[in-house]
């Protein structure tokens, strides 16, 4: 799944099964350019249930991770 920074939060959550989210995520602005940057204990602020918390910590994670491997092909280019 590409959850790049051009995707809206609900094209992210949605895929994810966590649709009940997305209200959530807009009202306390939390979009695409700022996702990689949530936390764990974020989620947790927002009201984020702990099993959900895991699934959106795990694809932040994962998208951290392919933005870093991005970053290093570029400069190998």
């Amino acid at each position: 799944m590409d959850i790049g920074a051009s995707m809206d939060i609900g094209a992210w959550l949605r895929p994810l099964n966590l649709d009940q989210y997305i209200t959530t995520f807009q009202d306390n602005a939390v979009d695409a350019e700022i996702r990689p940057e949530v936390t764990e204990a974020d989620l947790k602020k927002l009201g984020v249930l702990l099993g959900h918390r895991k699934k959106l910590f795990k694809a932040i994670a994962a998208f951290r991770d392919e933005q870093k491997l991005k970053s290093k092909d570029r400069l190998l280019l």
